[in-house]
C-alpha cells in the first residue's frame, strides 16, 4: 500500500476535517493524532482524520437532537408558568438525553 493511501499531509487533513492547518498542528502538539514524519514532510494517518470525523459527525447529530428536542419543549411549554418552569423543563429533558 503506497504511502498516500495510508497518510494526509497537514493541509490535506485540514480541508478534510474542514479547519485549520494550524488546529491540526496544535492537536500534533497535542499528541490527539498520530503523524508520521517521512523526509521532513509531517504525514497525518488518514484512519485518524476519518475517525475524528466521524466523531464530530456522531457529535453534531447528537447536538441536533437535543436543539430539536429544546424546540418541541419551548413550544409544549405552559405560557403562563412561573419563570423557573421553562428551565426546568429544559433541564429535565437534557438529563433524560445522557
Amino acid at each position: 500500500m503506497a504511502i498516500k493511501d495510508m497518510y494526509y499531509t497537514v493541509s490535506e487533513a485540514a480541508k478534510e476535517l474542514d479547519t485549520s492547518r494550524q488546529t491540526i498542528y496544535r492537536w500534533i502538539a497535542n499528541n490527539k493524532i498520530p503523524i508520521e514524519k517521512i523526509g521532513g514532510v509531517v504525514l497525518v494517518e488518514k484512519k485518524a482524520v476519518d475517525e475524528y470525523a466521524a466523531d464530530r459527525f456522531t457529535k453534531a447529530m447528537i447536538m441536533r437532537e437535543k436543539i430539536l428536542s429544546f424546540s418541541l419543549l419551548m413550544r409544549m411549554a405552559p405560557k403562563k408558568k412561573s419563570r423557573w418552569a421553562i428551565p426546568n423543563l429544559v433541564l429535565r429533558a437534557l438529563r433524560h438525553n445522557h
